[in-house]
């Protein structure tokens, strides 16, 4: 990266992790970067996502060719067509079999979705602290938004949003907090 060493604070990203090739470079990099003490959060889905937010399909990020092309034309006759329909004109797709082939090699060349457990490991192996937090504000408005409604505030939910946040990440984004040591806890 074009930064000199400890120059930042703080770094955030939203949803650029999922299209980093070398996570553990990243981190590294991310690392080098980071003033002692420094702190990083990203927004991104994990692979354990069950909904691909550029198809706008679930699970074919999941799977590999043939299996992602078949399932990406599934989905699409299925319904599940708006990246399809949102690009047709510009990619002059004559076809959903079209967009599926297409579509499959997008995802395999510009996608690589991690997991939980490879984050973790990435963010050690480049000598960060790591932290998983759900944000419950993210996802009830996400939710919520569904129904049209706006809330003034929100409250904690106790057990339930424990419970939630259990399962939440199989379903969006989650947030990641890396953190590199201070002087003298290195």
């Amino acid at each position: 990266w074009p930064f000199a060493d400890s120059c930042f604070d703080f770094i955030t990203t939203k949803q650029v992790l999922e299209h980093v090739r070398d996570h553990v470079f990243f981190f590294e990099q991310l690392r080098r970067c980071l003033r002692p003490g420094g702190v990083s959060v990203h927004l991104f889905p994990v692979r354990e996502a069950i909904w691909e937010g550029h198809a706008r399909m679930p699970i074919v990020h999941w799977l590999r060719d043939p299996w992602r092309r078949r399932a990406l034309h599934l989905f699409a006759t299925l319904a599940f067509d708006h990246a399809y329909r949102g690009e047709q004109t510009r990619r002059k797709w004559n076809s959903k079999a079209e967009f599926a082939r297409q579509y499959s090699a997008v995802l395999e060349q510009h996608t690589n979705y991690i997991s939980v457990v490879g984050l973790k490991r990435a963010a050690r192996a480049a000598g960060l602290d790591i932290a998983f937090t759900f944000t419950k504000d993210y996802y009830l408005a996400k939710l919520l938004s569904y129904i049209e409604v706006r809330p003034q505030r929100y409250r904690d939910l106790g057990w339930v949003e424990s419970l939630l946040m259990l399962f939440l990440r199989h379903v969006a984004s989650i947030t990641v907090l890396l953190k590199r040591d201070a002087p003298g806890n290195e």
